[in-house]
């Protein structure tokens, strides 16, 4: 099993971008639009932040 990047980690730009990354964490918050999409905030207890 890999170990999977935080989000900490990731908002700390180690990562390089354009890499694909698999997050774990739970969904805080969900906002549907209109248009059939939904936005998500997801929380890994890493940080404060979400992405």
């Amino acid at each position: 099993m890999t170990d999977l990047p935080t989000i900490a980690t990731l908002l700390g730009g180690t990562v390089a971008v354009g890499t694909p990354v698999t997050v774990q964490g739970w969904v805080r918050t969900r906002r549907d639009s209109k248009a059939g999409l939904s936005f998500v905030a997801v929380h890994d207890g890493s940080c404060f932040d979400a992405i």
